[in-house]
């Protein structure tokens, strides 16, 4: 113990020293830039045992052996490390990473799942907080208590009797007249494990708002292949609506896109189509590609889901956003919601029209990033 506190006031003197070493020379050179390594106590990172098993051949064991001390090398350079036990599942994760970014990557982003998870921690204990605040006035207030209490009542029947008549109308073949919506899964499997995590998590959130609208658009989920480990992964750690009563879940079929519906009913959306889209019709199936556009994933094109468009024989398009809007900062891409949103805002408007595409634009994409031309 007491080595192990002599190393640690060891270095840091050493990193003070270093610190005070590169002030000097800045003070004396002002493109003396580099920075000096500020080490950290080394975290121990443990390999589960279930993957030393006797079925683990040479090589799986020194490719562990090599990212263990990555890892723990990593772990004295960064703060921004999980501070839980690395899980079997994520050990399999960084044993699939083809280069040390992609795993630095993945143990960033274990971090930021948990910083979101502490956050959500303190968020639902504020609202405990609030609902006992707001129990406690309701309380002294009976009268206004009631009235709530009517119309959360009202709004919950309101709500059945939609149901209800969705039902009726679906039970009678008089299904509400609204396009189908497909996510085009193919590149899920060929992401970084980052990549492919934020996609899932894109279209579990896509899922569940369609799932919510009044009028929920056929949603299928084209090319997830079950049986694909990876998918698999995704489905089990980011997909639970796929888990969902069948009522409420999603189309999912291993099948290419073309050969679940015809190529000339499909329209495809990508930021590269050959035209700009005009309306937004109830007898097409419109196509968005599983790719969330601000990680750069090697190995994929950067045009690839106007590529898969052109592979299958189905038109694609762009959103109008230039005739519509101008960005005035932040990056310019779209989340996979936010199309869907905007395509249905449009549907619910008309179907077309200036009138239409402007506020689906405008309730869809976040105001701080563009300015209504």
């Amino acid at each position: 113990v007491i080595k192990g506190w002599m190393e640690q006031c060891r270095r840091q003197v050493e990193n003070v020293f270093r610190y005070l070493k590169w002030r000097a020379g800045r003070a004396v050179d002002r493109h003396e830039t580099v920075t000096p390594i500020q080490w950290r106590e080394k975290k121990c990172v443990e390999i589960p045992n279930s993957l030393l098993r006797e079925g683990t051949t040479s090589d799986e064991r020194r490719q562990l052996e090599g990212i263990q001390r990555e890892i723990e090398l990593y772990s004295s350079l960064s703060d921004y490390f999980p501070k839980k036990k690395l899980s079997e599942t994520a050990w399999k994760t960084l044993m699939n990473s083809e280069t040390l970014k992609q795993r630095i990557d993945h143990i960033k982003f274990l971090r930021l799942n948990e910083i979101k998870a502490e956050k959500d921690m303190e968020r639902k204990e504020k609202i405990k907080e609030e609902r006992r605040k707001e129990q406690e006035e309701e309380e002294t207030e009976s009268s206004e208590c009631r009235q709530s209490l009517f119309v959360t009542t009202g709004w919950r029947y309101r709500d059945r009797y939609e149901r209800v008549v969705r039902a009726l109308r679906s039970e009678r073949g008089l299904p509400e007249p609204v396009p189908r919506l497909v996510i085009d899964c193919r590149f899920l499997p060929l992401l970084s494990p980052r990549g492919a995590n934020l996609t899932a998590k894109q279209i579990q959130f896509l899922a569940i708002e369609n799932r919510e609208r009044s009028v929920p658009w056929p949603l299928t989920l084209a090319s997830f292949d079950e049986n694909n480990e990876t998918l698999k992964r995704l489905k089990e750690r980011n997909l639970s609506v796929l888990s969902a009563s069948p009522d409420a879940k999603p189309d999912v079929s291993a099948k290419n896109l073309k050969d679940l519906f015809p190529p000339a009913d499909c329209v495809y959306l990508s930021p590269d189509g050959e035209e700009e889209m005009e309306e937004v019709e109830d007898d097409k199936v419109y196509v968005i590609g599983g790719i969330v556009d601000r990680v750069a994933e090697h190995g994929i094109s950067k045009k690839a889901s106007k590529d898969a468009a052109d592979g299958d024989g189905i038109k694609s398009v762009r959103l109008p956003i230039d005739r519509y809007v101008k960005w005035q900062s932040g990056a310019r891409f779209l989340t996979l919601t936010a199309v869907m949103g905007i395509l249905q805002e449009v549907h619910e408007r008309g179907g077309k029209g200036e009138k239409a595409w402007e506020e689906a634009m405008k309730r869809y994409i976040p105001a701080r990033n563009i300015r209504t031309v």
